[in-house]
């Protein structure tokens, strides 16, 4: 009994200590004082986007989040943007050259973005019955084309008021079949290749 009570003691004692010790540090200012561990640097969107290459998706999404943080370009345009490598392709409509400058100066702001092929037409913006046609048209496109095998990995079909743009690398080897198959389906749609 004698020898768990000095068991207990030192126990205790090396208890007392360790808190003692912990009490010092804080004290003598070793140790970090809790508004010094909440400091924390906020990290700006484009640092992020430096540090890390994005996929088309990713990239197409940041471009589009700042063009639509200006409020002019958000309240007068309806610009879409779609990513491939370090070039972004510029879709949409726009009353006024001004405001397709305005996006085309805020996509080359992007850090990933070495060219932009701009495809912005100046007209009123089109009306979101109409974009739900360009998307069901735009699916009934790529649905064909990849059943008959015309489009390649990397390439893309991407409608914007009745006009149909081919994207990709190389997509003038298959436009002609690709652009006949387009115009069987709807000879109305206007076909447009962009190589990149």
């Amino acid at each position: 009994m004698a020898r768990l009570l000095t068991i207990l003691i030192i126990c205790n004692g090396a208890i007392m200590l360790n808190i003692l010790f912990f009490i010092a540090i804080f004290l003598t200012g070793c140790a970090p004082t809790p508004t010094e561990v909440l400091k924390v640097e906020p990290v700006k969107p484009t640092e992020v986007v430096r540090q890390k290459k994005l996929t088309n998706a990713q990239l197409a999404h940041h471009v589009n989040i700042e063009i639509n943080n200006d409020d002019n370009l958000h309240a007068h345009t309806t610009i879409r943007i779609i990513a491939q490598g370090r070039k972004v392709i510029m879709l949409g409509q726009s009353p006024s050259l001004d405001y397709i400058d305005k996006a085309q100066e805020i996509v080359y702001q992007h850090p990933q973005v070495e060219e932009v092929i701009n495809y912005v037409t100046i007209q009123p913006p089109i009306k979101p019955s109409q974009r739900a046609i360009d998307i069901a048209i735009n699916t009934q496109i790529s649905q064909l084309m990849r059943k008959n095998g015309l489009l390649a990995d990397g390439q893309s079909i991407e409608v914007e008021n009745q006009v149909a743009y081919v994207i990709g690398k190389d997509v003038l080897a298959s436009f002609d079949q690709i652009e006949a198959s387009i115009q069987k389906m709807d000879d109305t749609i206007t076909i447009i290749p962009v190589s990149l």
